[in-house]
Formats: structure tokens, C-alpha cells, sequence
């Protein structure tokens, strides 16, 4: 049995529509990227959105792209069960307990918005999603990044950085801290990472949450433009040559 520590009861239910409404607003700057990656695939017939959680992302997805058949994964029955109201084919699956539901290269395009920090082991769970992507197609990871400009500045004065792991699984004295996520890092150890799994960095792109108002705000819209100053980062990635040959 794998722990998931928080991420077994926090993600358990469907959640609160209004909160997920919410959410859906303001992630608006990271759907963007993806959709212009989406977007430009020779091949939309088959895309998986791991996480899926109730599926407004991956309905978007799909309207937006043009993609034929969209596929939704999460840890919890409830909120798939409203993905699947949403016209989303769904799975459930929790890394480490068993292989990602689907056969080798099953799809053109796997996301993972936001979810491998969640995860124990990444690197099982990279070789999995990369496993059921086509040779020729893409896998595209969002992943917050420790080293984000704010959190650069909040370690200067004896603050952890925001979205920092925490050393309890229950508790955290610093309200920027969360108890959910397992593993943070910066850009460079994520792309090593990736590399070391048989995987290449095609783009990076920093993006930014529509949370911070007036001008802190704009400078940290500003500051996005530069992936590893962003407060997370869109991560583009396709199977080296080695590993498409089986290498």
C-alpha cells in the first residue's frame, strides 16, 4: 500500500464546486500554454489528463483543441465520477500500487498538471507516463517551482520557500508550507530527472497564478517570462531517441 499522507483524504471527494470554480479561473495562464501545445499536435485522437480530479480541465481540453477522445485519471472514484459526466473516459490509479491503466503508447499526449510533486516515487511514476505516450508523442508536465522569485526572498529573511514540503505529514508552523506535496525541487534537478528516465526537455515555459493583485502581481507576470524565476513551470518532454528504440 502506498502512503499518500495528506493527498489520500484531501483529494478523497469531489470537493467543493464553488472552490474548484474558483480554482478553474484562476489557473487560466497555465491552461493557456498548454493549450497552444495541445493545439499544435500532428495528432489529437487520444489524450489522458492525469489528476483529472471532476474533469473542467480536461473538458476544456477537449473542446479547445480539438482532441477526439480525452482521458482522465485520478487516486478517488467521486471526482471522477463527475469527469465522467463531462464526457471524459475515466480511470482510477494511484502510482506505485499498480501500472498506469492503459498500454504501451496508448496516447498522443499525456498532462500532468500539478501532480508529480504529490507523488513518492517520481521516477516510477515519469516511466509510467512516458510508457503509455506514443514514440512521436509528448508528455507535458506542470510542476511548482521551489525557486520561485517570492520563495527566493522568503528564504532571505529565515522563511520557508512557498509550497515547500513540510517535514510533517500534519502539521506546519508557516501557512506557506503544504502538508500535500512530497517532493519540491528546482528546475535543473527536475530536468536531470527527466533525463535520467530516457526523456528530453523540448521547452520549458514559466507560468504564474491570476492570485496576486496590483504590482506585485504584474512583476510576478513579468518575472514568469523566465522559467526558473516563475512561480511554476511547464515542462515539454518527448522520449529520447535511445528510449524510443528500446535502449
Amino acid at each position: 500500500m502506498v502512503n499518500l499522507g495528506r493527498n489520500a483524504t484531501f483529494y478523497a471527494d469531489a470537493g467543493d464546486d464553488r472552490k474548484a470554480a474558483a480554482e478553474f479561473n484562476w489557473t487560466r495562464h497555465k491552461r493557456s500554454l498548454l493549450s497552444r501545445y495541445l493545439s499544435a499536435l500532428p495528432r489529437k485522437d487520444k489524450v489522458v489528463d492525469v489528476g483529472c480530479r471532476d474533469g473542467r480541465n480536461a473538458e476544456f481540453f477537449k473542446q479547445a483543441c480539438g482532441i477526439a477522445e480525452m482521458h482522465g485519471v485520478d487516486i478517488a472514484d467521486a471526482p471522477l465520477e463527475h469527469a465522467r459526466r463531462r464526457g471524459i473516459h475515466t480511470a482510477r490509479w494511484i502510482s506505485g500500487e499498480s501500472p498506469f491503466p492503459a498500454e504501451d503508447g496508448s496516447f498522443d499526449a499525456v498532462i500532468a498538471m500539478d501532480v508529480i510533486e504529490h507523488i513518492y516515487d517520481t521516477e516510477e511514476f515519469i516511466r509510467e507516463l512516458a510508457r503509455v505516450t506514443r514514440d512521436d508523442g509528448v508528455l507535458l508536465v506542470t510542476i511548482p517551482n521551489l525557486a520561485w522569485w517570492r520563495s527566493r526572498l522568503r528564504l532571505l529573511v529565515g522563511k520557508m520557500p512557498d509550497g515547500a514540503a513540510s517535514i510533517s505529514v500534519n502539521v506546519a508552523l508557516d501557512r506557506c508550507v503544504d502538508l500535500k506535496h512530497l517532493r519540491m525541487g528546482i528546475a535543473a534537478e527536475w530536468t536531470h530527472m527527466f533525463e535520467s528516465a530516457g526523456l528530453t526537455v523540448e521547452d520549458r515555459a514559466g507560468y504564474t497564478f491570476d492570485i496576486l493583485k496590483g504590482p506585485s502581481g504584474a512583476l510576478d507576470h513579468w518575472l514568469s517570462r523566465w522559467p526558473t524565476l516563475a512561480h511554476s513551470i511547464l515542462y515539454v518532454l518527448r522520449k529520447s531517441d535511445a528510449a524510443r528504440r528500446g535502449g
